[in-house]
């Protein structure tokens, strides 16, 4: 018996994940090089104009039984900081202080009031050992909830550090390249 390739089905599945959100769908990530202003990392992090924060998934039922409840979604934002340290180091520099006093002024903001929480993911390049390396991240993701915390006053709570090491390079082709050395903040909210 010959079967016939229906699109029919892909494209009702294509559709219902956009709507649903399914991860990877619902997620924006920008880059600011240098050093961005507070009003350009909540313009970077806030959703987009006419975005709903928040969604019910749908669900579909059949005849065996009832349809299971709605899930809610939410919408995640992240932008990668250059936030610079010494070398080899958990230590911040002075440029990577006054970064995270715009972080934490935006972070603090009325237009990102509705934040429910901020993940600071550290990332290195792929110098050295990944074992090492991916320790150092996390060292360093710490030292900025730290800062934000406790120099910004954004509510730890809020706040979770994870490190990375080399594992999400920024640039694959170019693994050793500073611009994979950063911090991703990643709003959910």
């Amino acid at each position: 018996m010959k079967t016939s390739f229906n699109p029919r089905p892909l494209a009702l599945a294509a559709a219902l994940a956009l709507v649903i959100g399914l991860p990877g769908l619902t997620s924006a990530q920008v880059a600011l090089h240098g050093k961005p202003s507070a009003s350009q990392i909540v313009q970077a992090l806030q959703a987009p104009q006419g975005a709903r924060p928040k969604t019910r998934g749908l669900s579909l039922g059949n005849s065996e039984g009832p349809a299971p409840e709605p899930v809610e979604k939410t919408t995640m934002r992240a932008v990668d900081l250059e936030i610079p340290f010494e070398f080899n180091s958990a230590k911040l520099s002075d440029d990577g202080k006054e970064i995270l006093v715009q972080l934490g002024e935006a972070l603090n903001s009325d237009s990102l009031s509705g934040v429910k929480s901020v993940v600071l993911e550290g990332h290195t390049d792929a110098k050295g050992n990944p074992g090492y390396n991916k320790v150092l991240s996390l060292r360093r993701a710490q030292t900025v909830k730290d800062f934000l915390a406790q120099k910004q006053g954004v509510p730890s709570s809020k706040l979770k550090a994870v490190g990375k090491g080399s594992a999400e390079l920024a640039d694959p082709k170019n693994p050793e390249d500073g611009i994979n050395r950063r911090v991703r903040v990643i709003v959910d909210g």
